[in-house]
This record gives structure tokens, sequence and C-alpha cells, in this order.
């Protein structure tokens, strides 16, 4: 070996050791060590760890790690590779603390890697911001999701007719309903942010939505590839895809912007009423991305996993359309009002989102030392240095028999009708929670609500020759296959 690379190695090696020194001494000031695996590869600095993850990220299995572990060696875990630390819980407590009592004492946020890590992407959002900018502009988008909006129905009603005919034009042969869905959530995100029509359900092919599914893929690698993203991922990948969603986001900016500044009548987009409280151009490419992010995306898998359920699950089915059926009729457009008086169809989502949450696990990060409530070999508090990255899993939680029986892992949305809606405080996160809660979240109910109560008045019965679907576990839960559903004329 040169002897400059041998000088390189011995000077990380050193580093290493230092670091490892200095994060014992802080741990040890701060109360008890959180626990941790052993090395399932004998590479010495947690990197045997960090190699076995990747495998494990690599065959898909990476979500069935964690209760593997857990059950071995107790439900809250630390690990260190490369100097840097990681903790992965599945307590209750310390969720609470990690999305309610840490990020309003300011001890938990995004981090200062993950917002560099995602501002290409989203520049500075919600999604990614820390402290006073983070209030600052979640307060423009709440200011978007008000009840006067979410009850305007009329956004939806022209796509579902549009997807219907589409469907209908299969003549009872399997849909495929991953790749309708997307275009679909992708037309309804396109109209309320920007007020055009892209009609993708039609025109399937889209330079946009190719560009946009090109990042997802990036930014999972660099999900995976954590700190070294910029090191091991070549740039133009992203920059190409990148140039495609701006030219889109900043031409259509650029005029919202001169109609506001000219005192012209504006529309009743999500982009012109959002340049009342600001004309930067960064910010409102920050904001339509982040709305994207949450409206194209989120919608369109959960849709997607639903209409499988329902297609597996006939009896569902047959329950839900009686409900729409009586409340709204056969034909007749749903209100607002109408959508909440539908439990049933509410707990069907509820369910779904429960055992194939879109987020299989979320990452946060210690701003400051802290402790989490419990972890330690006696259940003691454990200790947190700053800048440790903090995970939990949607999907682990969300199917634990002690707090959704023994049937946590069936679908059976009665479970929500039962208990009144209510669970056991933090161990239900679809759409995080705390001061962080999704802000679109209402709006994305609406959504759904509204697109399947249109689909089950419109076709009397689903099937599919599908059983369970696999995942990918990527930063989102996605099929690894096409999903393929039949929507039939007649009863089943």
């Amino acid at each position: 070996m040169h002897p400059l690379l041998w000088a390189v190695a011995v000077a990380i090696f050193i580093v290493a050791v230092v670091r490892q020194n200095q994060h014992r001494r802080r741990i040890k000031s701060l109360g008890v060590a959180c626990p941790e695996p052993p090395n399932v590869y004998p590479i010495p600095f947690g990197i045997g760890r960090f190699l076995y993850i990747g495998r494990r990220v690599k065959d898909g299995t990476f979500m069935d790690l964690w209760p593997e572990w857990w059950q071995e060696y107790g439900k809250t875990l630390r690990f260190s590779a490369f100097g840097a630390n990681s903790i992965f819980t599945d307590e209750p407590d310390n969720v609470r603390f990690i999305l309610q009592e840490g990020p309003l004492a300011g001890k938990v946020g995004m981090g200062a890697d993950f917002h560099d890590q995602w501002y290409e992407f989203l520049g500075d959002s919600v999604f990614n911001l820390d402290g006073i900018k983070w209030k600052t502009n979640r307060a423009k988008l709440r200011k978007q999701f008000t009840r006067e909006r979410l009850a305007d129905l009329e956004l939806f009603e022209h796509h579902v007719q549009r997807m219907i005919r589409f469907v209908k034009s299969y003549s009872e042969q399997p849909v495929p309903v991953l790749d309708l869905l997307h275009r679909f959530t992708l037309d309804t995100s396109m109209n309320y942010m920007l007020g055009t029509d892209e009609n993708t359900v039609e025109k399937p092919v889209h330079q946009f939505s190719h560009a946009w599914d090109n990042v997802f893929e990036i930014m999972d690698a660099r999900a995976r590839a954590g700190g070294l993203w910029k090191i091991l991922l070549p740039k133009k990948p992203m920059q190409d895809a990148m140039a495609v969603l701006n030219e889109v986001a900043y031409t259509q900016i650029d005029r919202a912007v001169e109609r506001r500044k000219n005192g012209e009548k504006l529309g009743t987009s999500f982009l012109d009423a959002i340049t009342e409280d600001t004309l930067d151009r960064e910010e409102i490419r920050g904001h339509l991305m982040t709305i994207m992010l949450g409206g194209r995306d989120t919608a369109a898998l959960t849709l997607t996993n639903t209409l499988h359920a329902l297609a597996r699950h006939p009896a569902v089915y047959a329950t839900a359309r009686a409900e729409i059926l009586e409340v709204i009729g056969p034909s007749e457009i749903p209100t607002f009002e109408q959508l909440k008086k539908l439990p049933y169809l509410k707990a069907i989502i509820d369910e779904v989102l429960r055992l194939w949450p879109i987020l299989p696990y979320t990452r946060k990060s210690a701003l400051k030392d802290c402790t989490l409530p419990t972890g330690g070999k006696n259940r003691e508090p454990i200790a947190v240095l700053a800048d440790t990255e903090l995970y939990y899993s949607a999907r682990s939680m969300h199917r634990r028999p002690e707090f959704w029986g023994h049937d946590a892992d069936l679908f059976r949305p009665e479970r929500w009708i039962e208990s009144g809606g209510n669970h056991k405080p933090w161990t239900y996160f679809p759409f995080s929670g705390g001061p962080r809660i999704c802000v679109g979240m209402q709006f994305a109910m609406t959504e759904m609500q509204y697109i399947l109560s249109r689909l089950l008045q419109s076709f009397p019965s689903l099937s599919t020759t599908q059983p369970e679907l696999e995942y990918k576990m990527m930063i989102l839960m996605v099929p690894k296959t096409e999903v393929y559903v039949t929507f039939h004329d007649k009863e089943a």
C-alpha cells in the first residue's frame, strides 16, 4: 500500500478511536448507556454491523430485522459505526419523546445532515427545517389547509370521473392500479398546487412524473448511504431530474408572482394563494415540492393498498359499499359532511395505514444531549448524545400484539369500530405526531375517502388474483411489483 494511503488509514483509525472514547465519556456523564447488539460480522468500530444492515436492506428483509433484534436484545438498541451513533426504538414512551416532548423542548428535530441531504430536492421546507424557520414555514402551509378548502371537493370530481372511465375501458380485466393511482394523484396534486390539468391518467407518458420517480430513487440511495452519500453517489442523475422538476415549478411560480405583483385576478390554486405570504421564488418552490411529496405518493400508495385489501376481502367491500349507498346514494356526488358520516370507510383506511404505513420507519436527530425515557437494562432512561440519529418504525409498532391483539397481522377494520377509534397513545402514527404531524393529513384523508366513495358507488365488487403483497423497503413502503385489481359491474 502507498505510504500516503497508510497515513490516511491510520488517521481515520485514530479519529474513530478518539470519537468513540469521547462518546463513552459523554454518555457516562448523562446516565445509562443504551444496549448495543453484537457485531454480526467481526469487523471493529461497528463496521460489521453496518455491513450486515446493508445486506438486509438489499435483500428486502431490513424491516424483519428489527423485531428479531428487539425480541433478543430489547426494544431500544444503539448502533455505532464510523464514530456516528444511531438509536432504534420500539417503545411508545420513547416515540412520544421523539415526536412530542423532544421537539417542543428543542432537543429533537431533523438535524443539519438531513437538511443537507434533502436540500437540493426540497430547499428549505417544513420537511427538513428546524427551529424558527420551520415554525414560520409551517404556519404558511397551514393557512392553505383550512376547512373551507378541505370542503371544496370539486377538485376531485373531474379527475375521479376520468379515472372511472379509464377503469371501465378495461371491461372487467385486471387494472394496474399502482400505476394508475400514481398518475391520478399526480393530476390532482398538480391541479391543487398549480391549477393545471395534466391528464396523465389518459396520457401516461409524462416527463415530470418520470423525473419525480428518479428523484425518489436517488433520495432513497442517499438515505441508505448515510453521511457518505456525497462521496458514493454521482451528482449528474439528481441534477438532470431536478432540472425537469424545476423547469415546471419555476415557470408556474414566475407567472403566479407576476400576477400577484400586477394585481391581476388570482386563481384558487395553492400557488396563487401562497404568493400572499411570500414572493420568494426558492421558498415557493420548496413549498410546492413538499406538498407534492405528500399529495402524490402517500395517497397513491395508500389507495393502492386499500383497493388490493378490499379485493381480497369481499365482505368488507360489501359492508363499506352498503354504508356509502345508504349515506350518499348510488350515484350522487358526496359532500364533505357526508364523508364524515362514513365510519366504516374511515376504519378501512385506518386499518390499511396501520398494516401498511407509507413510511415504514422514520428518522429524527437529537439536536442536543438528552435522555430517552426508557431503554436501559432495568428500563432506566438512556443517554442520547447530540447528533445521534433516532429511528422508530410505524410498521413494527402498528403490528405489536400487546397493543393490537392476537390478530394484529390481520386486516380487520372492525377493530376500529369496536374500540371507538381509540388505541394506546403513541402506538399508531401513520401521519407522524406531535408538533410536526403532517400538515396535509386531513386533506389526504378527505381525498382518499372521496375517491373510494365514488369507486364503491360505481363498481359492485372487486377481485384480485394477487396474494399478500411484498414490499420494497425504501423511504416509502412500495409494492415490489405492479398491483392488479379487477373492477366488476355485478355483485361478487
